[in-house]
């Protein structure tokens, strides 16, 4: 993996619109990071199946949930990287962690805004052909759906309702995030824990990606 990114990063630094923005090899999973002629920016990764996956999870959450879920998501990850708490690198929660944090309070929503998916189920992309999500991929799919002209209003209430959940009723010191479960659980329960990790600390923030 790091002979790979190394001998990428100078090829990848010539291409026309694409810039370099960093490489990082002291991580579990080495990323070289780059910038799109477009001005979005991307991580590359080698033999990364886990990250695939993880992204096709996401990725399904969203395409089953509301639209407004998904604007929700995009707008706190813009609202970390205004104040400076994004990225793994410095210490604060990555993309995918932000992203969890705004399904798992969609999925505890009465009624809930977001399903509960089997992530063993769901493949590494899963909508790359646009397909749908099949209903065996669905743990529980009691996802209230409201009317498409109701997104400009639901976007704002939504991401209130998020952030009120987060800053008032979920317990840091003894909760976990987690949209495996879909539901509220403490760091103790059985079923917050997964086969081969460490338990969770207790000076951390616990979302399980």
């Amino acid at each position: 993996q790091h002979r790979t990114l190394r001998t990428l990063r100078p090829l990848l630094a010539r291409t026309p619109g694409l810039e370099v923005t960093g490489l990082v090899l002291e991580t579990r999973v080495p990323v070289l990071h780059l910038e799109l002629p477009c001005g979005t920016a991307a991580d590359l990764s080698v033999e990364n199946r886990d990250g695939c996956r993880k992204s096709s999870l996401i990725a399904t959450h969203l395409t089953v949930a509301p639209p407004a879920l998904r604007a929700v998501c995009f707008a706190m990850k813009a609202w970390a990287r205004q104040r400076a708490v994004y990225g793994q690198m410095a210490g604060y929660p990555s993309g995918l962690a932000f992203a969890c944090l705004g399904i798992f309070a969609a999925q505890c929503l009465e009624p809930p805004l977001a399903a509960q998916l089997d992530p063993v189920k769901v493949p590494p992309f899963a909508h790359a052909g646009g397909n749908g999500t099949p209903a065996s991929w669905i743990v529980s799919s009691q996802v209230h759906r409201p009317d498409d002209l109701q997104f400009r209003e639901l976007s704002p209430r939504l991401l209130r309702v998020v952030f009120q959940f987060y800053a008032e009723d979920f317990d840091w010191a003894e909760e976990v995030v987690s949209i495996r479960l879909g539901r509220r659980c403490l760091r103790q329960e059985p079923s917050a824990s997964v086969e081969g990790r460490p338990a969770y600390p207790a000076d951390v923030l616990s979302v399980e990606d």
